[in-house]
């Protein structure tokens, strides 16, 4: 069972660092009617990028439904008006305050938006290494394809097709479910265990296919006795941390990995995926492109998806990230690393520090992150003395 475990080593962004409700700045308003835009984009490192003009420049930014609204890593980087400081809550659920903005005129795909509200991150966070490394400059969030539209995310074909007529898709997805919105953002009710159920947000600036939330582990843990049907699919357990946010790293926290027999979404099932928990809410992320298209029609609030396969029943391999590592002092340590992994075989425990990638000590913050971003394998990584290979 575990010789799916391969030796993948990331740095701890579970998820693209984002801000929830808390810091609601309402809908993007698209001035245009009966359309319908096809936006290029690009999948790299199961990132959505696409292209982002914002008065004369043009930069590329991570296409990002589980964050509520546009999202500038510096808002010096563009032509845009500084507003009022806000309080905001980020992916790990760590309270900070954000500088709201007005974007005066900001085209994505021939879509032009005027007098658009955007949120800057604080200076010194993460994103100023994304900026660096990836050449990346913020989050469009899911104000851009909510409001009554519905959006088709075409992986397979490198597009996304925005439009405000959703009868365009009628008929395309094999298998359609009901979400919920909350501040722009998707939520699907998924259920990976029998009894336990949960509202998943759809998050494509987060990575795993699958992340068990507070919410799902709270049912699973207040019982009295956990059932064997969890016992039986539980593959691994230790403790550490994974995920990231603007204002901070989680703590440390009981980890634990599954291996689902089942997660059903509508008429589609998906066995043996790989999934554990985190903290904040449970998401469905983006590895779910390398099976399906998916079509978000929030004037219907229905969630289609188009299997790449003619199938119902399929089969996932998501490798899981054996190694987690998080950014302290400019300098990378392990966050997380699975007891049955090859890495803990060999002596890897948290706390341990990055040393070298390829034996190279130079420009280890950058260099390592843009190895995790885009999933570069092949590299043998120093960390602490012991040698693995990424």
């Amino acid at each position: 069972m575990m010789n799916r475990l391969l030796l993948i080593i990331t740095i701890c962004l579970g998820s693209i660092p984002k801000l929830n409700a808390q810091n609601n700045i309402g809908l993007m308003k698209i001035d245009r009617r009966n359309f319908a835009d096809t936006i290029p984009v690009r999948f790299v490192g199961h990132r959505i990028l696409l292209d982002v003009r914002i008065g004369k420049r043009t930069e590329t930014f991570w296409f990002d439904t589980g964050c509520s609204h546009t999202l500038l890593f510096d808002f010096r980087d563009f032509d845009v008006i500084p507003k009022e400081w806000k309080k905001s809550v980020d992916a790990s659920g760590k309270l900070g305050q954000t500088l709201n903005c007005v974007i005066p005129e900001m085209q994505i795909g021939t879509t032009v938006v005027h007098n658009a509200t955007a949120t800057t991150a604080p200076f010194g966070s993460l994103m100023d290494i994304v900026r660096k490394t990836e050449r990346v400059y913020g989050c469009i969030g899911a104000d851009f394809v909510s409001d009554g539209r519905a959006v088709k995310i075409d992986i397979k074909n490198k597009r996304i097709i925005l439009t405000d007529k959703p009868e365009i898709f009628y008929g395309e997805a094999a298998v359609s479910l009901p979400f919920k919105s909350s501040a722009n953002c998707p939520y699907l009710m998924v259920e990976p265990f029998r009894g336990v159920r949960d509202y998943a947000i759809f998050d494509t600036g987060s990575k795993p296919l699958l992340l068990l939330g507070d919410n799902m582990m709270r049912q699973i843990y207040g019982k009295r006795k956990i059932s064997k049907d969890i016992l039986r699919q539980t593959i691994d357990q230790t403790i550490g941390s994974d995920a990231s946010g603007l204002f901070g790293q989680q703590s440390e926290m009981p980890k634990i990995l599954y291996q689902l027999e089942a997660l059903k979404l509508g008429g589609i099932t998906l066995s043996n995926t790989l999934a554990n928990n985190t903290t904040g809410k449970t998401r469905l992320g983006t590895e779910l492109f390398d099976y399906t298209s998916v079509i978000i029609d929030y004037s219907s609030n229905t969630f289609g998806l188009i299997p790449y396969k003619d199938e119902t029943a399929i089969e996932v391999h998501n490798p899981i990230d054996n190694v987690s590592f998080s950014l302290r002092n400019g300098e990378f340590y392990v966050s997380n690393v699975w007891p049955k992994s090859v890495a803990f075989a060999k002596g890897v425990r948290t706390g341990m520090r990055l040393e070298a990638i390829d034996g190279d000590r130079k420009n280890l913050t950058e260099r390592y992150f843009h190895i995790a971003e885009t999933e570069a394998k092949g590299h043998i990584l120093t960390i602490d003395g012991i040698e693995t290979e990424r």
